[in-house]
């Protein structure tokens, strides 16, 4: 998409001007929507009860995923614990404190 860049330049600093003559063609192109209240928006004022169906079935799925999500972190869980470590001396700390894992617990194995 190219920019006509002097028409960019002519308009910048009447950002205002720009966003009336928008809200007006909006209003003009949506006056009917916009008089009715119909149109693709819906403003609640009382919470929708889902049928107990639907409910039980959002229910169930949520229930699903977060038990797919656990077993996935244990796996993860159990794939490090059973990896050997091996630090070299210029690696990170496995501890977090950001300090040389010869700085950190390395410094005790010696």
């Amino acid at each position: 998409m190219a920019l006509d860049v002097p028409l960019v330049h002519r308009s910048a600093g009447r950002i205002d001007a720009a966003r009336e003559r928008y809200q007006r063609r909006f209003a003009a192109k949506h006056q009917g929507i916009l008089a009715t209240g119909r149109g693709p928006w819906v403003h609640l004022r009382e919470p929708i009860e889902l049928p107990e169906g639907i409910a039980a079935a959002f229910a169930r799925d949520r229930l699903a995923r977060l038990h797919a999500a656990t077993r996935a972190e244990a796996t993860r869980r159990d794939a490090l614990a059973a990896r050997p470590f091996a630090a070299g001396r210029n690696d990170p700390c496995p501890c977090g404190s950001g300090l040389r894992y010869r700085e950190c617990h390395g410094a005790a194995r010696r």
